[in-house]
C-alpha cells in the first residue's frame, strides 16, 4: 500500500518531490553522520536498519504486492540499500569510519536513481534521453 494511494496526480508530484526525496536525502545524511561521528554500535544499527530496508523492498517486490509495472524499480533500490549495509558493517567490524562515506555515497546513488526514474515517469520523457535507466 502506497503513502500516495488515493491522492490527486498533482499532489502525488508534490508529496513525492517534497516528502520522499527529503526524507531519503535526511535519511543518507543521518546515516553518514552516525557512522562516521556516532559511537561504534550506531555503525551495526545503521547496517541492520538498511539491511531491514533492503529486504522489506523485496519482500514488497516479490511477495505482498508483486507489481511488476511499477514505475520505480524496487530491486534495483533494494541492491543499493544492501550494499549501503555493507559498508556500514565494514565500518562497525573494521572500526574505520571512512566507511560510512561509502554508506551516504551508495544512499544518494540511490536517491539520483530515484529523482531519474521519478523525473522519467512523471514528464513522459522519452526513453532515448535516459536509456531506461534500467
Amino acid at each position: 500500500m502506497s503513502l500516495f494511494a488515493g491522492a490527486p496526480p498533482a499532489k502525488r508530484k508534490f508529496l513525492f518531490w517534497w516528502v520522499c526525496i527529503e526524507v531519503r536525502f535526511l535519511l543518507a545524511l543521518s546515516f553518514f553522520f552516525a557512522i562516521y561521528y556516532g559511537p561504534r554500535t550506531l555503525s551495526l544499527a545503521s547496517a541492520l536498519v538498511l539491511l531491514f530496508i533492503s529486504v522489506s523492498f523485496l519482500l514488497q517486490r516479490f511477495y505482498l504486492d508483486n507489481k511488476v509495472n511499477i514505475w520505480w524499480n524496487r530491486v534495483a533500490h533494494s541492491f543499493l540499500y544492501f550494499i549501503a549495509s555493507i559498508f556500514a558493517l565494514v565500518a562497525y567490524t573494521s572500526e574505520n569510519r571512512d566507511w560510512g562515506v561509502g554508506t551516504a555515497s551508495t544512499l544518494a546513488i540511490d536517491l539520483f536513481y530515484g529523482m531519474m526514474k521519478a523525473y522519467h515517469h512523471t514528464w513522459d520523457v522519452s526513453a532515448s534521453d535516459f536509456t531506461e535507466l534500467l
